[in-house]
C-alpha cells in the first residue's frame, strides 16, 4: 500500500470547463432569442421601442452577471490532504473526507448523464473530454451559513446528491495521486 504524502497536492480546475462553456452558450442563445422576440413584437406593433431597449440593456447585463459567476466558480484548485479532498473556487469551498468517497473515476463527458450529454452535444462540445467523477458514500451537505458544501460538517443534506464532477486540468494524474489517500482511509475499491 502506497504512503500518502504529508503535504497537500494541488490540481488546478479547468478555467473553461465543459459545464462553463455549455452554460455560457445556453445563456447567449437565450439572450439572443429574447432580443429577437422583442424586435418581432415591436415590428408587429405589440411592443414598444422601449421594450426592446430595456431588453437590450437588462438582458445582456443579467447574462454577463450569470456568466461572470459561472467563470468564478471554475477558477480554483483541488487539494489532496491526508484526511480530505478540498476543492476551493472563488465562489465556494467543497470538502469531502476520504472515508466518504466510494470511488474516483475518470470518465468522458458523454458518460455524465443523458441530460448533460444532450446539452453538450446540442452546444457542440467535445464529448470525449475527460473529467473526474467522485462517487460518494453519503449525501452532500449544504451549509446555509457559509458557502461550503461537502460530506462533512453541519448543513442540510442534499437528497440524491451522491456524486460530483470535477473538471480538472489533469484528471488522470488526480485519480492516480488520490488512490493512496483512499487506501489510507480504507475506502479504495479497485
Amino acid at each position: 500500500m502506497a504512503q500518502a504524502a504529508a503535504y497537500p497536492l494541488q490540481f488546478r480546475l479547468q478555467g473553461s470547463s465543459a459545464s462553463a462553456r455549455v452554460m455560457t452558450r445556453f445563456f447567449v442563445t437565450l439572450v439572443v432569442a429574447c432580443e429577437m422576440v422583442m424586435v418581432v413584437l415591436v415590428v408587429t406593433g405589440v411592443g414598444s421601442i422601449w421594450d426592446v431597449l430595456y431588453a437590450g440593456v437588462f438582458g445582456p447585463a443579467i447574462f454577463l452577471t450569470i456568466v461572470w459567476g459561472i467563470r468564478r466558480s471554475q477558477d480554483g484548485a483541488a487539494d489532496l490532504t491526508p484526511d480530505r479532498l478540498v476543492v476551493r473556487t472563488r465562489t465556494q469551498t467543497q470538502s469531502y473526507r476520504w472515508k466518504h468517497i466510494a470511488k474516483i473515476e475518470v470518465i468522458a463527458l458523454r458518460n455524465t448523464g443523458a441530460l448533460s450529454s444532450r446539452f453538450c452535444r446540442l452546444f457542440g462540445m467535445d464529448l470525449e473530454e475527460k473529467l473526474v467523477r467522485l462517487r460518494l458514500r453519503r449525501s452532500v451537505r449544504l451549509s446555509l451559513l457559509s458557502n461550503r458544501l461537502g460530506t462533512d460538517g453541519f448543513g442540510l443534506p442534499v437528497p440524491g446528491f451522491k456524486a460530483t464532477l470535477l473538471f480538472l486540468e489533469d484528471p488522470e494524474g488526480f485519480a492516480r495521486e488520490a488512490v493512496p489517500y483512499l487506501q489510507a482511509a480504507g475506502s479504495y475499491r479497485p
